[in-house]
């Protein structure tokens, strides 16, 4: 059976992967605050949002909670190769990524009422139990288990068997907070539906941290290069459709177009993601030798680190700039302006990162996350849970 070692230190690449993700998960929540605007046009050129729609529909679109969902199954391997390398029994290892998750679900609600109703910690909690049953099997049983999921999830997709949101426009458009909580909740509830599209690339990255690729890309350079042409190849040629629909460029006239463009263009964001991950972790790599790269990648490797409060940090953002009842950008900004300002609000936090890296410490969600799970402060390198 193959397993992941234990971590003697932190290595860069999954943090500088996080920390990416982080700026195309931002870029691809913004979708959830548009609401049609009362107050004026686009805050930019009408050209510049059909390009926006187009580049995101190649690379950010479908391709940023692949990417974090990979990042996540690598997370729980390396959480158990960490506690076993301090000596904690199979049990008790067991025992705390259950705490864990169970605590991710609980957050994941809180922060679905509260702030987002587009959460994925409560999803990931879920899927965190799968991912611990088979952390420790063979990687073949993984990889079998991932490809019927894939499978299953492209049937699921084609079906149209997910529940409905809750249109995002009613919730962004709110005429008050507390309307807008009551839409939030019923939206997390309706997100237990889509659970397949999360757990594909999960078990993917399970299946990477045993092999270590992220952590160890000098023995991995070959795949990694692999992963990044191949990915991002599938990536825009998947959503390729999509973005001549958005240049204005072709219309399908049919649903079953329209079905069969979603389809492929999911399927094909999960090899776009795993590509992003790959590139940032060879990024990494390349960085121990250079120093100035080194240096560029610093505040990204600070804020993966800080992965969950840098994905709460953009939800309280969001939702103080978006809305109709805060500062209503929601109802004036086109796609090209949201991206500005979802890439503004992802350099803030890396501010943020890089002032708690300097001060040695941890994001607020880290730490909570940690004190509820191991009962009392102590020196721990767990995984960032999102």
């Amino acid at each position: 059976m193959s397993a992941a070692g234990p971590q003697t230190q932190r290595f860069p690449g999954p943090d500088v992967a996080r920390g990416v993700a982080l700026a195309i998960v931002a870029m691809s929540n913004t979708t959830w605050w548009m609401y049609p605007g009362r107050e004026g046009p686009s805050l930019l050129w009408e050209s510049a949002d059909r390009w926006s729609g187009a580049i995101s529909a190649t690379l950010i679109s479908g391709r940023a909670y692949p990417m974090f969902s990979f990042l996540f199954g690598y997370g729980i391997v390396q959480m158990l190769a960490n506690l076993a390398a301090r000596g904690v029994d199979n049990r008790r290892a067991n025992a705390i990524v259950i705490r864990r998750n169970l605590l991710l679900v609980c957050l994941g609600f809180l922060h679905a009422l509260l702030l987002f109703g587009g959460d994925i910690l409560g999803a990931y909690g879920v899927l965190g139990f799968l991912c611990l049953l088979l952390a420790r099997t063979h990687l073949a049983a993984i990889g079998v288990v991932a490809s019927a999921i894939l499978g299953f999830r492209i049937l699921y997709d084609y079906q149209g068997w997910a529940w409905d949101w809750t249109n995002s426009y009613d919730i962004a458009g709110a005429a008050t907070y507390a309307a807008s909580m009551e839409l939030r909740a019923k939206d997390w509830l309706a997100g237990w539906a889509v659970l397949p599209y999360y757990l594909a690339p999960m078990l993917l990255g399970v299946l990477a941290a045993k092999k270590r690729i992220l952590e160890e890309p000098a023995r991995h350079v070959a795949l990694l290069r692999g992963l990044i042409v191949a990915g991002f190849v599938v990536s825009i040629l998947s959503g390729m459709p999509e973005a001549l629909v958005s240049l204005g460029e072709w219309q399908p006239r049919d649903e079953a177009t329209w079905t069969l463009i979603s389809v492929v263009g999911g399927a094909g964001g999960i090899a776009g993601g795993i590509a992003l991950a790959a590139l940032a972790s060879l990024l990494a790599h390349a960085g121990g030798a250079s120093g100035r790269l080194r240096a560029l990648l610093e505040p990204v490797r600070c804020l993966g680190r800080r992965s969950l409060s840098g994905y709460l940090f953009q939800s309280l953002a969001f939702l103080l700039i978006f809305p109709s009842f805060t500062f209503g950008y929601g109802g004036r900004a086109g796609p090209t302006a949201c991206f500005l300002i979802a890439l503004g609000v992802w350099l803030l936090s890396l501010v943020l990162a890089v002032t708690l890296e300097r001060s040695g410490r941890l994001g607020p969600g880290e730490w909570l996350i940690r004190r509820l799970t191991y009962g009392r402060p102590r020196q721990v390198d767990s995984v960032s849970p999102a």
